[in-house]
């Protein structure tokens, strides 16, 4: 089992407007069954009420489910699920939130 977090804090001079400041953090979790299938969880949050990097003032939360299999000693196949949510109306359609699935695959050498 892995576990780790993060936490980060940035700020931003800006001269046409007035500074802008953002924080963020999040929790991951990561646990092998075996040498060939995982299962990973993170939770993450980022603030930035002043748009300084987003594009919006706004408070974003996501969660991520992931699988993963080791289909060869180089070769690591994922699924992800993942649930955004903001405060501001960001995403596609002008919505709040938005659910993903994602199939992925990373290559080692």
């Amino acid at each position: 089992m892995q576990l780790g977090g993060s936490f980060d804090l940035g700020a931003q001079e800006r001269p046409e407007t007035n500074d802008a400041r953002w924080s963020g953090g999040g929790v991951y979790l990561r646990f092998g069954f075996d040498d060939r299938h995982a299962l990973a969880v993170r939770a993450e949050e980022f603030r930035d009420p002043d748009a300084g990097i987003s594009g919006a003032a706004q408070t974003l939360r996501e969660a991520t489910l992931t699988y993963e299999l080791r289909a060869r000693e180089h070769l690591v196949l994922k699924l992800e699920t993942r649930y955004d949510r903001s405060t501001a109306r960001v995403f596609a359609g002008a919505e709040r939130a938005e659910l993903l699935a994602i199939a992925g695959a990373v290559v080692t050498f």
